[in-house]
């Protein structure tokens, strides 16, 4: 049985396609998935455009390819995979292999959400003064 919305072709006809677009839009659909047999399981094959390309990605692809880069350190948007916090630009960069700059932040977080990962944006800047003066009782023990 294939499910289709859209002009999606599946390449295997044992393999439901369903694609998300926008009515109207001109080009490919900008989200679509497969569902292919894995175990005895069904895992969601989703198709996403990243910098203008078709990235056909799972939640285990995407386990894999990030299996044992260590992370950097996070000062904007972050994605959690596995018990790691990465940068988005970082997994961006690793699952597609094109260069940090090609792609923006939102189409990443947008792929993550929607295979099911935890995505975290930059948290609001504290307000009011961050260094607070040393109590009075305190004196000079404070400059040590």
């Amino acid at each position: 049985m294939i499910f289709q919305i859209g002009p999606v072709v599946p390449t295997n006809p044992d393999i439901p396609v369903i694609s998300h677009f926008f009515a109207g839009a001109p080009g490919p659909p900008l989200l679509s998935f497969s569902l292919r047999p894995v175990l005895a399981t069904y895992e969601v094959l989703m198709r996403f455009i990243i910098a203008r390309f078709p990235f056909d990605l799972t939640r285990s692809d995407v386990l894999a390819a990030m299996e044992g880069v260590k992370p950097e350190p996070c000062t904007g948007e972050s994605v959690i995979i596995g018990r790691r916090q990465y940068p988005v630009k970082q997994v961006g960069q690793v699952i597609t292999g094109q260069d940090r700059r090609d792609f923006s932040a939102g189409e990443v977080i947008r792929a993550m959400t929607a295979l099911g990962f935890t995505c975290r944006t930059v948290p609001p800047a504290p307000s009011g003064d961050v260094l607070a003066p040393a109590p009075e009782s305190l004196g000079d023990a404070w400059h040590l």
